[in-house]
């Protein structure tokens, strides 16, 4: 067992000394590997049955398999829902980062008119006292009130949620044994 161990931890020995770009741009394949099952369940059948000449020709047969590529994703999204709600959300949130970071700053106590009086965010300001230019607070603060402080938060979010999903489905490939690095 310890050597299936050994690709992960070298991945991620190496991750700390990666650009964030590069992290970003790790856990979007990793991310997009999660999928592959999925996508790769609901249409085996399908290249199996045609090639690339055939899908130009006769529409009518593309217009079938697609059908039954969407019943089948359909299907698995029936036999497994909670990993088709992951999916589904996944992809959501990378798409539409300000879905959650906006209703979560708000939370907190970040606001469009400044920090909120009784909020966390306020407790924490009263704390910090003098906030430094480019601190977490004030790129927070700038996201709730629309600047440039949004990409800075969004892109986060969406690397975040890149690499949860990427690491759940590692995980769980790993501790099932079928890991294949």
């Amino acid at each position: 067992m310890s050597d299936r161990k050994e690709p992960y931890k070298t991945i991620l020995s190496t991750l700390p000394t990666l650009p964030t770009a590069t992290i970003i741009a790790a856990s979007s394949v990793a991310a997009a590997t999660t999928a592959i099952p999925v996508i790769h369940s609901g249409t085996s059948n399908i290249i199996d049955k045609t090639n690339s000449v055939e899908w130009a020709i006769n529409a009518e047969k593309v217009k079938e398999m697609v059908q039954e590529g969407g019943k089948a994703g359909f299907q698995y999204a029936k036999d497994h829902p909670y990993q088709s709600a992951a999916g589904v959300g996944t992809i959501a949130i990378v798409a539409c980062p300000g879905l959650v970071v906006g209703p979560a700053l708000n939370m907190v106590g970040f606001g469009a008119g400044g920090v909120q009086a009784g909020s966390v965010a306020a407790a924490t300001h009263s704390a910090i006292g003098n906030v430094a230019s480019g601190s977490l607070f004030s790129i927070c603060q700038s996201a709730a009130m629309g600047g440039t402080g949004g990409a800075t938060i969004n892109t986060a979010v969406q690397g975040t949620v890149c690499m949860a999903a990427g690491g759940s489905h590692m995980a769980k490939k790993y501790w099932r044994g079928t890991s294949k690095l």
